[in-house]
């Protein structure tokens, strides 16, 4: 019993079977890639290729870069485990006392806090200290100031502690801090106490840009094809539009100017012409993709609960970094990161080394999260996909959970594998993708121009075109390894180039206005907060914000960082029907093929029965 728990637990069998499922004969063992061989397989043995992903004989996939992932992070937890030991404490935001040694460390230990002695005589003359706690009553502070600096005759001020900092409890104390702050160059310190006490406008931003995202995939439900086309008219119309207002604006327009607004009108609408069929099948699978999110309730909460998750993982690292043996650090002072060098070269380039190694496991993990995040997605829509076909109704939570248990349990090491080499490359495919999108267009003059001036883009592109998010559809589809899924996903992209593209650029178009409307709703949320409430508009309050349009620039991004994963829940769903009706194109040229192969070689067997039949008819007679 206990090696068979092991077993499950651990994937050790190669191929194992999910005996949660349905009567074992509706399962059908897929292979990795589809290749000629399956020529030999019946027709209904192809049709049921595309099955729900509950039903596939699975096998462990890539399960060195899972043990990988796990040393890596055994290696961490290693390192803070021993460096939890130790007295001395490096916080990634540091401050430094009057004479530039950090709270904390050297001769600091203990003293882990800031607090400025003198700060109540509001001429700017403050003393940085370091201090064991915040909390410090009138019995006993004078002490700390008095240790420091035998000289200071003047008295403290109660405090609290602000992450790192000792602040006044009184607000016209702590205005005045500020003020002095800001009149020293301490504008970082100043962005640090603003966001501890003016936080609750970002977070109704970030909460009010999840509700506008829900509302657009909604939107995009029922109205797909038509803001589809209505973007194409006004992309058209645009230049026709500047035409038209620089001629009433100035009475004339140069020639030039005219020609080239013209071109460009006529051949945006030449572009639409041609793209109509490819525009509308990506209509037509952006239609289905939302459809399939307000359908699925996992892929509605599952953005929030990967933010966080990335949230808690974040703010884990941060507290992590303390206990290693790395000086890698933020000075608020300065508003920069930087490290702490003390003693030879050895020391500093194992300190440098730490760090370097701890980011790489932090930005692994971190993309790990969002790759299992892509794979659910593309497993729970290819659900929804077979699953509406073969009964007609929409999976249960049950059944989107069990499927995330089998995503889990024996394609973690594909995950680790996608986060480095999908996760890493992203950036660069994303950067070459956008650059070579005219040139990849047949028959597209531009492209021809681009082709012949930067080849080396389109080549570069097509190496890393493997290396995309559509190798988690045929993971899920196949069980294969991601190598092979990478393979077989690049040749089935092929066959789908031109409805691709034209999704790409519509799911584009589509998470850019969304993106836009939840930053400026962002911005407008803050600006109301910060003119219109005393709490944030006046500065003898702890919340006031000095810099209006920086903080709702921060709002707005804030909101856009909230409303992204939601965007992307379409994108890659919408990418996953279209790689399903790939796949079922594929499958029906198969059994086309194996048809026709079937009629050629009955063809000689006729010809000898019919030439048998007419010798025996003839046969006594006279010619």
């Amino acid at each position: 019993m206990m090696m068979k728990t092991v077993s499950y637990l651990f994937c050790i069998d190669p191929l194992v079977d999910n005996d949660d499922d349905e009567d074992s004969n509706d399962i059908v063992t897929s292979s990795s890639t589809t290749n000629q061989s399956d020529l030999d397989v019946s027709v209904d043995e192809e049709q049921a290729l595309i099955i729900a992903p509950t039903k596939v004989v699975r096998r462990c996939t890539d399960f060195g870069c899972c043990i990988a992932w796990l040393l890596f992070g055994g290696v961490v937890l290693a390192a803070v485990m021993l460096g939890s030991y130790k007295p001395e404490r490096h916080d990634f935001i540091r401050l430094t006392n009057e004479a530039g040694t950090q709270c904390g460390v050297y001769t600091e230990v203990g003293n882990n806090f800031w607090y400025l002695c003198g700060a109540e005589l509001g001429n700017g003359s403050f003393l940085a200290t370091c201090v064991p706690r915040c909390e410090i009553k009138t019995s006993r502070r004078e002490a700390y100031c008095e240790l420091a600096w035998p000289g200071l005759t003047a008295s403290d001020y109660d405090s609290d502690q602000v992450g790192p900092l000792c602040w006044p409890t009184n607000a016209t104390l702590a205005a005045n801090l500020r003020a002095q702050l800001q009149a020293n160059g301490y504008d970082s310190i100043d962005m640090y106490i603003t966001l501890h006490f003016a936080w609750p406008p970002l977070a109704v931003a970030g909460f009010l840009s999840i509700l506008v995202s829900h509302t657009w995939v909604r939107v995009l439900r029922d109205h797909a094809s038509t803001l589809a086309w209505l973007g194409v008219y006004l992309l058209v119309i645009l230049p026709l539009v500047c035409l038209a207002y620089m001629w009433l604006a100035y009475g004339e327009v140069q020639r030039i100017t005219a020609i080239f607004l013209v071109s460009l009108a006529c051949m945006f609408a030449c572009l639409a012409c041609r793209s109509t069929p490819q525009l509308d099948k990506a209509a037509i699978c952006l239609h289905a993709a939302c459809q399939c999110v307000t359908d699925m309730p996992m892929l509605e909460v599952g953005p929030a609960l990967v933010m966080i998750s990335k949230i808690a993982w974040f703010l884990l690292m941060l507290f992590c970094l303390r206990f290693l043996p790395t000086t890698l650090h933020f000075d608020i002072r300065t508003g920069q990161p930087k490290f702490l060098f003390y003693g030879g070269p050895a020391h500093e380039v194992a300190d440098v080394s730490c760090a370097v190694l701890y980011s790489i496991f932090a930005l692994w993990t971190w993309n790990l999260i969002n790759t299992f995040w892509e794979l659910a997605i593309s497993a729970l829509t290819v659900l929804w996909f077979v699953h509406l076909r073969e009964t007609g109704e929409v999976p249960g939570m049950a059944l989107s959970l069990h499927t995330l248990w089998l995503l889990l349990r024996y394609h973690l090491g594909s995950c680790a594998m996608g986060a480095v080499c999908i996760g890493f490359v992203r950036p660069l495919r994303f950067c070459l993708g956008t650059l070579t999108a005219v040139q990849r267009m047949e028959r597209n003059p531009f492209g021809w121009m681009e082709q012949s001036c930067c080849p080396c883009l389109g080549t570069a592109y097509g190496c890393l075109d493997r290396f995309s998010a559509n190798a988690f559809v045929d993971l899920v589809l196949h069980s294969s390894s991601l190598r092979q899924a990478m393979e077989q996903s690049q040749k089935n992209s092929v066959r789908c180039q031109l409805v691709a593209n034209s999704l790409n650029g519509t799911t584009f178009l589509f998470q850019t206005i969304c993106l836009a409307l939840t930053w400026w709703l962002g911005f407008t949320v803050s600006y109301v907060a910060v003119t219109q409430i005393p709490e944030y508009s006046e500065p003898e309050h702890f919340g006031y914000v000095p810099y209006t349009s920086r903080w709702c620039v921060t709002s707005g991004f804030i909101a856009l960082i909230c409303s992204y994963p939601h965007m992307m829940v379409f994108d890659t769903s919408s990418d996953a029907i279209l790689y399903l009706d790939t796949e079922r194109l594929i499958l029906d040229e198969l059994r086309q093929d194996r048809t026709a192969a079937e009629d050629e070689s009955n063809v000689p067997v006729l010809s000898s029965l019919q030439d048998m039949a007419r010798y025996v008819m003839s046969c006594g007679m006279p010619p």
